[in-house]
């Protein structure tokens, strides 16, 4: 610990967390609440997510267990991923092997980023996976959607990785109302 506190010599506190989004999504059943308990959990997720993003800083690992709950209130944590828009600072804190408990939350240029950065053949030249982006945001955005398919059906979409959704997500996508054969075909066809 000696060796943290002469690299990062302040500490942020914040008040105990009851639970995590994770754990509310898992033990009070929040998809089954009505849909509009779901709408202001997901508005005020949204909330911090644009705070982030109006300070300039991409979160970079949204997810579940990355929103607490403290005193009723919604909030965002565990920003070690996060990376400012702009930066010319090489992203080194963020890095492959952090994103590895979060891919199933994680948008498919981080997904791509990793597997550059994995390869025999990469030349690391400083630039984030935002750099490529004309919105950066939009990572936080495709986790959030996520997120929040996560909370509206009680089961993670993606499980891992983006490639394939998770069987129970699978089952409630083809019958999702509104969706006709061929998209109910295409569906199966990409994660059957």
């Amino acid at each position: 610990a000696r060796h943290l506190m002469s690299e990062y010599p302040y500490a942020i506190q914040m008040p105990l967390a009851d639970r995590n989004l994770n754990e509310i999504i898992a033990s009070e059943r929040l998809a089954e609440e009505p849909l509009d308990v779901i709408r202001r959990s997901s508005r005020k997720v949204l909330n911090l997510i644009q705070e982030l993003h109006s300070a300039g800083v991409i979160h970079g690992d949204v997810k579940p267990k990355n929103v607490v709950r403290v005193d009723r209130t919604l909030m965002l944590i565990d920003l070690d991923m996060s990376i400012t828009v702009g930066s010319s600072e090489p992203p080194a804190h963020a890095n492959p092997e952090k994103f590895s408990g979060s891919t199933a939350y994680a948008a498919p240029e981080l997904h791509k980023w990793m597997a550059e950065r994995e390869a025999n053949d990469f030349v690391d030249d400083g630039t984030s996976p935002l750099d490529k982006l004309a919105t950066p945001q939009q990572i936080d955005l495709w986790s959030f959607a996520v997120t929040m398919y996560e909370m509206a059906s009680g089961s993670p979409l993606f499980q891992n990785s983006y490639d394939r959704a998770t069987p129970a997500a699978l089952a409630k996508l083809k019958n999702w109302p509104g969706l006709d054969e061929e998209h109910v075909s295409q569906i199966e066809s990409l994660h059957g």
